[in-house]
């Protein structure tokens, strides 16, 4: 990124975010974009067609059309459409939403007629106005499920494209499939005594043809028998008729006669005396060999057809018996299960089916309803979308502690494209209803084991983004180390940090809606249970990946995206093209834009602190992050540092090792010493000058970690001054805001903000700066500071420490909302963990930490997480433009895995080190 050309912020222009920031930053590299959508609640009472309206038109409208690679959708996109009662179904119908494209209901005279049968025409009257308001268009099957689905998918993809989508099955989609399964085995045992009937009127057609093939056989082996005796006399009479055709003068004729008379008992003795009178009759027609052998061929001839025609009818009559065999065992089997369990029983749901007949259930069902799901999207997108049907690895029993509170029973984890696993539903053994409920340690603990399993499981997978839906709680979004500090899963080294995203997404259900119909009773459902936990967000997600591994979140609200919509509505109301039109044409862009102002925060920087060798030190990431800012962000808005001293605590006492010479003042004299005995003699350095330099700096480094030398918040605050001096000449923010952290509240010195402001000044000649100071003295959480934004009228909250202790991450945002302090934003930091979070209309950001391992951090219950910063986008329009109507919210996370890049971590100890290992020059 290069320095800031033109402040986009003034122009009033439509582009995406990443459009801004490459104007606003001079950003030259790539990136890639993903749309998340959780739970969309299509055809529920809970979803607003003007979400999906509103969504497609701002994304068109901004740019973002060719900018998504890849949606990602997580369930909703079918109603829990349960075929049976129940009363717990029952709300599931009722929740069902009316289609205003269906003109009605098509049952509808059949209900009125029972109303008015059962009721009177008064009641019938009534329900007849009941019908007219909630039932016109009811959804009422399947089909109008997938019409619903399809014409609001079309709506939120018109125009766009898309190369990848992948849709993760919700728990509207299991109910939905467990359901079907359920209807198949109810229709097979129900008609299991139909089915045996047919079995039975097939098996007595395969007796019939037994009967038949049985005579068939029977009767062609006694006319064969019969035959073949005859054949048998003619066999015996050819040799010898052929011996006397030898002799000088032949006689046929008196030779057949003369043996015949002479052998008649003989040869004739297996013959009845028809066949004896048959055949003596038709011999002593014999003249000559001819005649002879035409007798015979025809004997062979009859003989052979008919021991064919046997054959036959007993391969038959086998193939009809091997036919029976099975028939007769189906037929048991089906009347044992009958004998057995007829139905599904009430209560248990059983049914005695067998094993094969469950599994091509499942997968009857499985192929038939990814086929509804693949037929409601676009038939461009069909050939580019994924469906997970469940997870490619489960996390049971993880536990916490001791092993006595379970965390999570089990997950459905589904790896995308390689490095994105999304849980869309995580199965808490306590009431919690999201990851609210857990502490930040037990967190921890979820997320390390969800890694080592998912790792093991993929062979060395580590995914960029863990996505979470199905939970209370809106948008919440944190970074962790997959394993503490620089050490792989299996305990070996990286060059790199691998920093993995846990992100937990709002849903898309209309926050209007739930309200309605929460307060209409309708709370037995999972929607509404979430709703009534008071923190609930909703809108899509838009995660943009820069190419130097860093992230920007984007959400907007869904009353936005309908306000979005109305204003398209209204515009569509006036022919196009006309003055009225392109009035309101101007407004919707306007609507759309972006103006975003941009804000920075630097925490739990603990100048002053000791630091563990092996590891970037306080120093190191502070100065890391200030490098960042200032070749990207040049100009911000407004820079918020908190907890910038290391301070003095009580309970840590005041004889911590600290180093002796601050970092970067121990760097500079280092760099000094090298100038004066290495680059000065130019390429006459020796050996030995080489290594008395090295020497030299061993015993500088060596000193500086011996002594005590920053045990009082004076010398600390003299540490501090390089780094302010950078901020205001290098980043020059429009305004910075000071918040005082806990540990400065000690004995020692002024109040830490009041301080920084002082230091600020001092290098601010040209008091070109806004301060903003956020005190610590006399206030309590969420009162250390509350101001009104001039131009957007926005109330923007500081407070360095929030309440909670190990739970204050995911109990931040729920205890602002729940005390009423009507911010729109609020910034905080202590918790040494990057989190936002966005729900009732409430952006919380907490940065974090710079501070890397110490004495003191080691004893915390969370390991060390990713340090840097975190800028904040929000919406600046001016109170009166149609912009300002508009919530959205976007951070720019910048972590380890960023700042490890040599452009953020060199200073002038490493560039001088790169000069003397230069061509030509010896290494040190």
């Amino acid at each position: 990124m290069g320095k800031k050309k033109t402040d986009v912020r003034v122009l009033n222009k439509n582009g995406t975010l990443l459009d801004i920031i490459k104007e606003f930053t001079g950003y030259k590299g790539t990136a890639t974009t993903r749309l998340f959508l959780s739970e969309l609640g299509y055809g529920t009472r809970f979803s607003d067609p003007r979400i999906a309206e509103g969504l497609n038109t701002w994304l068109n409208v901004n740019g973002y059309s060719n900018q998504i690679n890849h949606l990602i959708i997580s369930g909703g996109i079918f109603p829990e459409f349960p075929p049976l009662y129940s009363v717990g179904n029952a709300e599931r119908m009722r929740l069902l939403d009316q289609d205003p494209e269906k003109k009605e209901t098509p049952t509808s005279p059949r209900i009125e007629n029972l109303f008015e049968h059962l009721l009177g025409p008064k009641d019938a009257a009534n329900f007849a106005e009941y019908r007219k308001k909630w039932l016109t268009g009811k959804i009422n099957t399947w089909e109008d499920c997938k019409q619903m689905a399809s014409k609001q998918l079309e709506t939120t993809l018109s125009g766009m494209e898309i190369s990848r989508i992948d849709y993760c099955h919700g728990d509207e989609d299991r109910f939905n499939m467990r359901y079907e399964e359920e209807l198949k085995v109810n229709r097979l045992a129900k008609e299991a005594r139909g089915y045996i009937k047919s079995l039975k009127d097939q098996l007595k057609e395969l007796e019939k043809e037994v009967v038949v093939y049985s005579r068939e056989r029977a009767d062609e082996s006694v006319k064969f028998a019969k035959i073949n005796v005859e054949l048998s006399v003619l066999k015996s009479i050819k040799p010898k008729l052929t011996k006397h055709l030898r002799s000088k003068k032949p006689k046929v004729k008196e030779f057949i006669n003369r043996l015949i008379s002479e052998n008649e008992d003989g040869l004739f003795q297996d013959l009845n005396q028809k066949q004896k009178d048959d055949l003596r009759r038709r011999l002593k027609t014999i003249e000559d060999e001819t005649s002879f052998n035409v007798l015979y061929q025809d004997k062979a001839d009859v003989t052979k057809n008919s021991e064919t025609k046997r054959k036959e009818a007993g391969k038959n009559l086998n193939d009809t018996n091997k036919k029976i065999k099975p028939l007769e065992e189906e037929i048991s089997v089906i009347e044992r299960q009958l004998e057995q369990g007829d139905a599904i029983t009430i209560f248990t749901k059983r049914a005695r089916i067998s094993p094969i007949e469950a599994e091509w259930m499942y997968k009857s069902v499985k192929d038939q309803y990814i086929k509804d799901l693949f037929d409601c999207f676009p038939e461009k997108y069909r050939d580019r979308l994924t469906t997970h049907v469940s997870g490619s690895a489960k996390l049971i029993n993880i536990t916490y502690g001791e092993g006595k509170d379970d965390i999570l029973k089990e997950a459905d984890l589904n790896v995308i494209n390689g490095n994105i696993l999304v849980m869309h539903n995580t199965r808490f053994s306590s009431n919690a209803t999201s990851l609210n409920g857990l502490s930040d340690a037990q967190q921890e603990l979820l997320w390390r084991k969800a890694l080592e399993k998912i790792v093991h499981e993929s062979k060395g997978l580590i995914p960029e983004t863990i996505v979470i839906a199905h939970g209370a709680g809106g948008l919440g979004v944190t970074r962790v180390n997959a394993s503490p500090e620089f050490k792989a899963l299996d305990g070996s080294y990286r060059e790199e940090p691998a920093i993995v995203t846990i992100m937990t997404l709002p849903t898309m259900h209309s926050t209007d809606k739930l309200l309605k119909f929460y307060d209409k009773g309708m709370n037995k459902n999972w929607g509404t249970k979430r709703f009534a936990k008071k923190m609930h967000g909703t809108g899509p997600v838009i995660e943009t990946i820069l190419e130097d591994g860093s992230i920007i979140p984007f959400t907007i609200d869904d009353s936005s995206l309908m306000k979005i919509a109305d204003q398209k509505r209204k515009m569509e109301t006036f022919k196009k093209e006309s003055p009225k039109y392109k009035a309101e044409e101007e407004k919707l862009r306007q609507m759309c834009s972006l103006m975003p102002k941009i804000k920075a925060m630097l925490s739990d920087i603990h100048i002053g602190a000791p630091n563990f060798a092996g590891t970037p030190s306080n120093y190191e990431r502070f100065n890391r992050s200030i490098n960042y800012l200032a070749t990207n962000y040049n100009n911000l808005d407004e820079l918020i540092l908190s907890e910038v001293p290391d301070g003095v605590l009580p309970h840590t006492e005041s004889d911590r090792k600290f180093m002796g010479t601050p970092l970067p003042k121990l760097r500079e004299e280092i760099t000094d010493y090298l100038k004066k005995n290495l680059l000065a003699k130019g390429d006459q350095v020796s050996t030995e000058d080489y290594s008395a330099a090295l020497d030299r700096v061993i015993d500088l480094f060596t000193n500086s970690l011996s002594q005590n030398a920053l045990p009082n918040l004076d010398q600390q605050y003299e540490a501090i001054r390089p780094y302010i001096e950078r901020m205001v000449k290098e980043i020059a923010p429009n305004q910075t805001t000071l918040m005082s952290g806990n540990h400065a509240r000690s004995r020692e010195g002024a109040d830490e903000g009041t301080r920084l402001a002082g230091i600020v000044r001092e290098y601010d000649n040209e008091n070109k700066i806004k301060i903003v100071v956020s005190d610590a003295i006399g206030h309590k959480f969420g009162g250390q500071g509350g101001v009104k934004e001039q131009g957007t009228g926005k109330f923007i909250g500081y407070h360095h420490e929030p309440e909670g202790g190990k739970n204050a991450l995911p109990r931040t945002l729920s205890h602002l909302l729940s005390s009423n302090y009507g911010y729109d934003e609020f910034f905080t930091g202590h918790i040494h963990t990057p989190y936002v979070g966005y729900a009732n209309g409430v952006a919380v950001t907490i940065a974090p930490a710079c501070e890397g391992p110490t004495d003191y951090s080691i004893k915390l219950p969370v390991a060390s997480s990713p340090y840097g910063t975190i800028i904040k986008f929000s919406n600046a329009a001016p109170i009166g433009h149609p912009a300002n109507e508009i919530i959205w919210h976007a951070w720019h996370f910048v972590n380890d895995n960023t700042l490890e890049r040599a452009e953020y971590k060199n200073d002038k100890l490493d560039n001088l080190l790169e000069k003397l290992a230069a061509p030509g020059k010896k290494k040190l």
